[in-house]
């Protein structure tokens, strides 16, 4: 999967060639709606800052910038470089928390919490990631569940 914004290894980009369109991938104890590849590559905003939904971690650095952070929280309390932050590639989200893998150390996937701008590892590379998810499929097969009959309106 290498576009000229993104760069994952080959191995994520046959995984997410399965995903369903509509699905949960559960880690640990979260369930992560991962983007599709037009959704990374589509525009977002983040406050004024704009950015591709791959690379709006560059928009949530500067706009934490912009209200003096100089580093984000990493774990334990200790601090998490904002340019490394930047560098690195949003892949899908939880509510507000945002999954995202860090090329500079090997594929390192993190959680960040966006309105405390900390980090959290998830101790394991995108490829460990890939190998212990589980992959749920939630879309509905309409044909299946036929028309909703009057007795079933109030």
């Amino acid at each position: 999967m290498n576009t000229p914004a993104i760069a994952l290894p080959e191995q994520y980009a046959a995984w997410h060639a399965t995903l369903p369109l509509v699905h949960i991938v559960a880690f640990k104890k979260n369930q992560w709606q991962f983007y599709t590849l037009d959704e990374l590559q589509a525009a977002t905003r983040v406050d004024k800052f704009k950015a591709t939904n791959a690379t709006q971690l560059r928009a949530f650095v500067e706009m934490h910038r912009t209200h003096g952070a100089t580093d984000a929280e990493g774990p334990k309390k200790t601090k998490f470089s904002l340019e490394r932050l930047a560098a690195c590639i949003a892949i899908a989200v939880e509510n507000a928390d945002i999954l995202f893998t860090d090329p500079c150390d090997g594929f390192s996937m993190w959680k960040l919490r966006p309105d405390e701008c900390a980090v959290r590892p998830l101790n394991c590379t995108i490829l460990e990631f890939i190998a212990a998810a589980t992959v749920e499929n939630l879309q509905v097969d309409w044909s299946k569940i036929g028309k909703i009959g009057a007795r079933h309106l109030p």
